[in-house]
């Protein structure tokens, strides 16, 4: 038995696998949300607020999803560090659009510049 616990399942895992319906699996504390949809590789993503989803091909044997998981977890949890330091640092709302503040654009830091003049308003 892998070292995962299921937090959330919609039916039997064939129904699951038929339906595309997202199940969820938690590996050492971290809840993986379980995609299976008609692709042909797996993929994983972390997306900035902390969630993780795994997009499964269907009929692949859970052992495969599980060893996956397993192997690409170091990547996990850099990439949930990362974010959960982002959040840290910036709690949302906290944004005054000042001078000098820090605004991520497609995972790139870029510092903001305010200049006030007649006109629309435009970023550049």
């Amino acid at each position: 038995m892998p070292p995962f616990r299921r937090a959330g399942n919609a039916g039997s895992s064939n129904t699951a696998a038929s339906l595309g319906v997202t199940q969820t699996v938690t590996y050492k504390g971290i809840p993986v949300g379980l995609e299976y949809r008609a692709v042909k590789t797996l993929r994983l993503t972390v997306y900035p607020d902390c969630r993780v989803l795994a997009v499964i091909p269907r009929h692949t044997p859970p052992e495969a999803v599980y060893a996956f998981i397993e192997a690409k977890l170091p990547w996990i949890e850099k990439h949930l560090a990362l974010y959960r330091e982002r959040a840290r640092k910036k709690p949302l709302g906290a944004n005054r659009f000042v001078d000098g503040e820090i605004y991520y654009v497609w995972g790139v830091p870029f510092r903001l510049e305010v200049r006030e003049r007649r006109g629309h308003p435009r970023i550049e």
